[in-house]
């Protein structure tokens, strides 16, 4: 008899501990017993809650399908239930019954799991989920380690690479390795701290071009403030820094615009009488001393030339006109005038032109000067030994690629911001005008077209341009 008190007891505990909502119910769905977690959500007493029928205290469609289902098995289970409270709040439950055949009676074990607070916690998790993976920002998400565990569809825009090259591979990856290890030491130790930080960084899309990105990272904690990754989100700047960049250079233009006409005039009326007299006593003399003197003098007269040559066709609105161009053929023939120079002797050259490259409205005479600016200097950076310079066409989605690639002396990393700059040169002082990328810059960018550079010092140098094939 004790041992059975005990065993009621010890039941009626543990009934009474339960979360769910647990009833009893007779044959006709009358409660016979209910648990305490039952009596605090339905806000009544449990003497009040027995020999009631359940259908008047949880009010749903779902009785009438769930008393057939119960006799015809033993057991019933039902996900996200919604019923309605006698106060009229409505929760959302699983529904868990078991019925218990006796010989003088039938009873059945209704337990009702509230999932009220769980679903729209699930909700809010689906909409966070949503809004991050529709964004126009690019947003990635990183483990503890730095690997990246998510990334949205902008990212992948943004960055050109795809979510399966990008999942599991470190942020690196996009790195553009112009930001120094200091920097990325002090972003690190802050988000470890659990703080949050913002700034701008400078990463590489997967054709080599830059973006510019103001990021905010932050990092995800769980309940217990343990760090459990990051997220990251970037509002992509490019645009706004090379309209920047090109402001800068635009101003640069107009103050050199300025004086180019007035260097043009009170230079070269000297300049050309001094070509004049150095052509006349070129053809009186046979002594060869003075001959190899004149053709010095000859040659500085012509790079002075060609230095106010270009500052004033730079600088002054230019009136080309455009017609349907061979690419392919306009290479061909810029590599003919370079292939004259003395220097190119033991220089090798592979060309691979690709033969589905649509005709592109523009100056032919433009992009030749393009196309031999880049070719000399492959050549000079190659210098008199021997080398070698693959130059290439081919489409890259809308556009339009031409690489030139050399096997020279490259161009060092410090350098790399000024070398579209006027004036600046890494060639020795004989053969520095420091223009011509310059010029070929701005006729590029003036076709919305762009240039890019990868170089490393001892290996050599490419030139990637990228013209939009349709340029209407």
């Amino acid at each position: 008899m004790i041992q059975m008190v005990e065993s009621i007891f010890d039941y009626k505990l543990i009934f009474n501990l339960m979360n769910e909502l647990i009833f009893i119910l007779d044959d006709n769905l009358n409660i016979s017993e209910s648990n305490k977690a039952s009596s605090n959500r339905l806000g009544m007493e449990q003497s009040k809650i027995s020999l009631k029928n359940i259908k008047s205290l949880l009010k749903g469609k779902f009785w009438d399908s769930f008393q057939k289902s119960l006799d015809l098995s033993k057991e019933v289970k039902a996900a996200d239930v919604l019923f309605t409270l006698p106060n009229g709040e409505k929760i959302d439950v699983d529904v868990h019954a078991i019925k218990i055949d006796s010989i003088n009676s039938c009873r059945t074990i209704l337990v009702l799991k509230d999932i009220t607070k769980e679903k729209k916690e699930r909700l809010e998790l689906l909409r966070f989920s949503k809004a991050i993976h529709y964004a126009v920002n690019p947003i990635q998400i990183t483990d503890t380690e730095g690997k990246m565990v998510y990334v949205n569809p902008a990212f992948e825009r943004s960055s050109g690479y795809s979510k399966r090259e990008l999942l599991g591979q470190n942020p690196r990856i996009i790195s553009s390795n112009n930001l120094p290890k200091e920097f990325w030491e002090k972003v690190w130790k802050k988000i470890l701290s659990g703080k949050v930080w913002s700034g701008q960084i400078e990463n590489k899309r997967k054709n080599g071009t830059p973006i510019y990105a103001n990021s905010i990272i932050s990092p995800i904690l769980d309940s217990d403030g343990t760090i459990e990754g990051f997220l990251s989100v970037h509002n992509d700047i490019s645009d706004n820094k090379l309209m920047e960049h090109d402001l800068v250079c635009y101003q640069r233009l107009g103050s050199i615009g300025k004086i180019a006409s007035g260097i043009a005039h009170e230079i070269g009326n000297p300049l050309t009488s001094i070509s004049s007299i150095t052509q006349l006593l070129h053809r009186t003399t046979e002594d060869e001393s003075i001959i190899e003197k004149l053709d010095l003098i000859k040659n500085q007269i012509n790079r002075i030339s060609n230095i106010i040559r270009q500052l004033v066709d730079f600088s002054r609105p230019a009136i080309n006109e455009n017609h349907y161009v061979e690419i392919n053929n306009l290479i061909k023939s810029a590599l003919n005038v370079v292939r004259m120079g003395k220097e190119e002797n033991e220089i090798k050259y592979s060309i691979k032109l690709a033969p589905d490259i649509p005709k592109i409205s523009l100056s032919a005479d433009q992009l030749m000067l393009v196309f031999i600016n880049l070719l000399q200097n492959a050549v000079d950076a190659i210098g008199s030994g021997q080398g070698h310079i693959f130059v290439s066409t081919s489409k890259y989605k809308e556009h339009l690629e031409i690489i030139i690639k050399d096997s020279g002396i490259g161009i060092p990393k410090e350098n790399f911001d000024k070398i579209f700059e006027p004036f600046f040169s890494t060639k020795q002082m004989s053969k520095r005008i420091g223009l011509g990328l310059w010029v070929s810059y701005g006729i590029i960018r003036n076709l919305s077209g762009n240039i890019l550079v990868e170089s490393e010092t001892g290996v050599g140098s490419t030139f990637k341009i990228l013209l939009p094939l349709k340029n209407d």
